[in-house]
């Protein structure tokens, strides 16, 4: 085996190791980004809707 190749197969071991690490952190972050922007949503007013004004002849 080439050089080459076994540095490519060294490259690519550890990829997936480090793809295997980081599922956790993704998983974390994503929980993180979720409970935020729920606690954002929950502190905005909810927006004071205006009622429609018509003003084409009444009928």
């Amino acid at each position: 085996m080439s050089a080459l190749e076994q540095s490519g197969r060294e490259l690519a071991r550890a990829g997936r190791e480090l793809e295997q690490e980081r599922q956790p952190l993704d998983a974390l972050i994503r929980q993180h980004d979720r409970a935020r922007a729920e606690k954002l949503r929950e502190q905005q007013p909810e927006p004071q809707k205006k009622p429609t004004r018509y003003y084409g002849p009444s009928m």
